[in-house]
């Protein structure tokens, strides 16, 4: 087997697909779930349907040439991966449906980063720093002041 078909097998077969899928929306700031659009902004939903973003996933996959999980095995790396996600069965329309109640972005992107074993601010590029302790900043601030 040549390198170049050992690299496309790789991609195909990436055990990580569902996890950068999830890493991505986190980046982000949201999906960008049925839109086509690059210039569209993501959102984050609170609450979507399962299979929506299970759908989403199978899309991002087939543009990146990689296999996707199965749905049972997706659904396990995002309760992984977002510890704090809700499996809810609301009524829409009459009908009962499996959805994701998702926690803030935020509190995602921390559950992530547990997860991961990274602090979030070393994932997230603007991930917001105000849970730092008053001291610890008035300390910083008074030693870059004095060098």
């Amino acid at each position: 087997m040549n390198q170049q078909t050992s690299s496309i097998m790789l991609q195909q077969n990436d055990p990580y697909s569902a996890h950068k899928y999830i890493y991505e929306a986190l980046r982000d700031g949201g999906f960008f779930i049925g839109r086509n659009n690059q210039n569209s902004l993501p959102i984050w939903y609170k609450q979507i349907s399962k299979s929506t973003v299970y759908e989403d996933y199978v899309a991002w996959c087939k543009t990146r040439n990689k296999e996707p999980f199965s749905k049972v095995s997706f659904g396990k790396v995002i309760s992984v991966l977002i510890i704090s996600v809700e499996n809810i069965r609301p009524c829409i329309e009459g009908i009962r449906q499996r959805c994701y109640n998702f926690p803030t972005l935020r509190q995602a992107q921390k559950d992530f980063s547990k997860a991961s074993n990274i602090e979030p601010e070393c994932i997230f590029e603007n991930y917001p720093v105000d849970d730092i302790p008053l001291d610890l900043i008035q300390k910083y601030n008074k030693e870059s002041t004095t060098t």
